[in-house]
């Protein structure tokens, strides 16, 4: 006789970092056939309980799925995850030959999909971005809202066809401050935008890629301005307090 566990992966959350798992418990009979009634199974997924009662029928050489179900497991902080299980079927019988059949069990531990935890960086505030980040030459915090202490960032920008990295080896965040020269490419706008991204590393292999938007604003020092003299060659612009045409 004998008691099979199995269990595979259904689907991630990357959001939740969880994996659910579908599972089954089955009994395998040998040269003898097996009936009973209302014997207890248990299933214990990284320390989750499942239990029912089952009705065993099997004849020789035959194997009868005796439970099944599913089970949610968290991952680490990193997205891996080794899980431990354990399984058990209850029989307490006595056969023909005088051997008593107790309870049959066993126990493991697999590893899981690493689910891929990108960071997301946010700007200026955590852990939603802040758009707007000042002004150019202005510095501002750049934050991962990393999911691992394990995890290493570069971090990079783009502002039209600029394109260069702010920093490497990040953990928590950078700082950075818009250069002045990136405003020689909107001569006739007072602010820019572009994007900065964080690309982030396990063990040094790039886990993922993500990004958020920034807009900078002109100095107010460094806006053009004009001054604009009109000349009133008639009487009308006194008379009615204002210029008219002509």
């Amino acid at each position: 006789l004998w008691l099979k566990y199995s269990w595979w992966q259904t689907s991630q959350s990357i959001a939740n970092n969880t994996t659910t798992i579908s599972w089954k418990l089955e009994l395998t009979s040998g040269n003898g056939a097996l009936y009973k009634s209302d014997r207890t199974w248990t299933v214990v997924n990284d320390g989750a309980k499942q239990t029912g009662k089952v009705k065993i029928s099997l004849d020789k050489y035959s194997t009868q799925q005796i439970a099944s179900g599913t089970s949610v497991i968290k991952h680490n902080n990193d997205g891996s995850k080794t899980f431990s299980y354990s399984f058990s079927q209850q029989f307490e019988l006595t056969l023909n030959n005088g051997s008593y059949m107790g309870t049959y069990s066993g126990n493991g531990n697999d590893t899981l999909t690493t689910i891929k935890r990108a960071s997301q960086p946010s700007l200026v505030t955590y852990p939603n971005s802040t758009q707007n980040v000042g002004e150019f030459g202005e510095e501002f915090s750049i934050h991962m809202n990393t999911a691992s202490q394990d995890f290493r960032h570069v971090v990079r920008y783009e502002y039209g066809d600029r394109k260069g990295q702010i920093a490497s080896n990040v953990v928590n965040g950078t700082t950075w401050a818009v250069p002045l020269d990136f405003m020689n490419d909107i001569p006739n706008a007072t602010s820019g935008s572009g994007r900065i991204y964080a690309d982030t590393y396990h063990n040094n292999v790039l886990i993922g890629t993500k990004y958020t938007g920034f807009t900078a604003t002109v100095p107010s020092n460094i806006k053009p301005s004009c001054s604009i003299q009109v000349l009133d060659n008639t009487p009308h612009g006194a008379y009615y307090g204002k210029l008219v045409k002509g």
